[in-house]
């Protein structure tokens, strides 16, 4: 067998394996339990031994010492593959998220004015930095917005994907909330899968599935980040934990852009 199709081979069948486990372990125990039975009733009774017997027990106990290092051998190359993704993943976003920080650097050395114009600038990286960390979303849309007039009003300032650009987001007059920043900064981590689709609820907005997360420091809201894609279930807790992240890289740009 080559070496490529060992590749695709080993971690196919030891994801297999894996997801078999709980299986695995229950026949091994049977398979020991069988070979003790088996050796202990053919072995030497009244002067006479079931050869037979005998034999088929040392293969039942071979058969299940064998499943049991498939198990073992399964979880260790299960692992070693989760510690390179791990891996991979983090210098993926190191270099992805570099040119982030790079131009969040320099803002404290420009004027105000041009503060604001380089905020623009970040969030226009973001969204594609994001682009190429989450390759493996069909139809990823991602959009930074900036909060403005004192809380009413969500504005994308920089967006990539699917789609046109997203209008801007009003809150309703008669809607009897908190302000803006503190109420995303407090319930806006949200990842929604919503299975029944748009049949159900009449609603179109162009997708399924989204992340928001608000852009903030301490109680002090500038923003939110969203991720959204057409399909149900299209995001994972580690997109969440990224979006996080890069949401902090943000509420620092933010900050710098609106200090005088």
């Amino acid at each position: 067998m080559t070496s490529k199709g060992s590749a695709v081979l080993f971690p196919a069948l030891a994801a297999t394996l894996q997801r078999k486990s709980v299986t695995v372990s229950v026949i091994t125990g049977i398979l020991f339990a069988v070979s003790t039975a088996l050796i202990g009733l053919g072995g030497p009774l009244e002067d006479a031994a079931d050869t037979r017997q005998v034999v088929a027990g040392i293969v039942a106990f071979a058969i299940g010492t064998l499943l049991g290092i498939a198990r073992e051998w399964a979880q260790w190359w299960v692992d070693r593959g989760q510690e390179l993704a791990a891996a991979q993943f983090r210098i993926a976003v190191k270099d992805a998220l570099r040119p982030v920080a790079e131009l969040i650097a320099g803002m404290p050395s420009l004027t105000p004015r041009d503060r604001k114009g380089r905020l623009k600038e970040v969030a226009k990286q973001v969204t594609g930095s994001m682009e190429l960390l989450l390759t493996d979303v069909a139809g990823l849309r991602t959009v930074v917005y900036e909060l403005r007039d004192n809380g009413n009003r969500l504005e994308q300032i920089g967006y990539s994907g699917r789609g046109e650009a997203p209008e801007a987001f009003q809150r309703r007059p008669q809607a009897n909330m908190m302000k803006c920043s503190k109420l995303w900064s407090s319930t806006g981590r949200i990842r929604i899968g919503n299975q029944r689709g748009r049949r159900i609820y009449e609603i179109d907005h162009g997708y399924l599935t989204f992340i928001a997360v608000p852009i903030a420091i301490d109680h002090d809201g500038f923003g939110m980040l969203t991720l959204d894609a057409p399909e149900p279930n299209s995001f994972t807790d580690t997109d969440l934990k990224l979006c996080e992240f890069v949401a902090e890289l943000l509420a620092i740009a933010f900050a710098c852009a609106k200090s005088t």
